[in-house]
């Protein structure tokens, strides 16, 4: 549904400016990785994962929260007529879903670290 898109594109923009917020702010920590020896694929792959933790956090939390709330809401409207329920094909697909958001939002802050060379960390601290 278009709803289901819209949430997850504002949860992947949430994440790529978290991410890129977070290349900004741990440069000490990415110019001393580049400067013992951690190779621009190393500090991607560290951001990259840090990414799609993030997201596997959120989606664990996710499946509770969104579960109960669906209940409060059922017995708050008494909505007898409706059933909420989490095949695990949904369980499957959304998990799926998050790993393709979530790669995709953390590709952009994971680049941008690697990129940084130690000179030009240590030019701006």
């Amino acid at each position: 549904s278009i709803a289901a898109i819209l949430i997850g594109a504002v949860g992947a923009i949430g994440l790529l400016t978290t991410l890129t917020i977070n290349v900004l702010e741990r440069q000490k920590e990415i110019g001393v990785m580049r400067s013992i020896g951690a190779s621009s694929y190393t500090v991607a792959l560290h951001f990259l994962v840090e990414g799609l933790l993030v997201g596997f956090l959120a989606w664990i939390v996710a499946i509770p929260v969104s579960y109960s709330v669906a209940i409060l809401l059922k017995n708050a409207f008494q909505l007898e007529t409706i059933e909420f329920n989490y095949p695990p094909l949904v369980l499957v697909l959304g998990f799926l879903i998050m790993l393709v958001i979530t790669s995709l939002a953390s590709i952009i802050p994971a680049i941008n670290a690697a990129r940084k060379t130690v000179s030009e960390i240590l030019r701006y601290q």
